[in-house]
């Protein structure tokens, strides 16, 4: 009996210890990031159900910017993604530059479940800060679904 709980501890002690490493790194980044305004809204977190895709006379709501403030250097971007349904989500994610060029950092269909955390991180360009962080989260098969969303910049 005692070896069988020996051999369990050393398969669940290394599971163990990653979990308390990488809830110490989440502890270290919440206290090393500020949340980004929301572009054309109030706060840092904005809540979206999916629309349809645009057509030429119609807007979809996929595209979501985030204000980078002026004179901060961040060294890296996190958006945060919480669905509150399970979908295969069309996600991207750019570092949008005042010489208007972005850069692309991901650009997936993900299958994403209702209520689990994705986590999405870019970094800025050596010596350039870029002004908005642009968001797309949406998608045919998404249509209808709804998400929280926030991004950071950290130090």
């Amino acid at each position: 009996m005692l070896l069988q709980a020996n051999k369990l501890f050393k398969a669940i002690a290394p599971i163990a210890t990653l979990g308390i490493f990488l809830s110490t790194i989440s502890t270290a980044d919440a206290r090393t990031c500020t949340p980004l305004q929301v572009v054309g809204g109030s706060g840092t977190q904005v809540e979206k159900k999916i629309t349809p895709g645009g057509t030429l006379l119609t807007n979809d709501n996929w595209n979501t910017d985030f204000a980078v403030p002026s004179g901060t250097n961040f060294n890296r971007y996190v958006a945060a993604i919480t669905p509150k349904d399970n979908a295969n989500y069309s996600i991207k994610f750019f570092l949008k530059y005042s010489n208007n060029t972005v850069d692309k950092y991901y650009d997936q269909t993900s299958a994403l479940k209702k209520g689990k955390l994705l986590l999405i991180s870019g970094e800025p360009r050596a010596r350039e800060s870029p002004y908005q962080i642009n968001i797309l989260v949406g998608g045919l098969e998404a249509i209808g679904t709804e998400y929280s969303l926030t991004v950071s910049g950290c130090y």
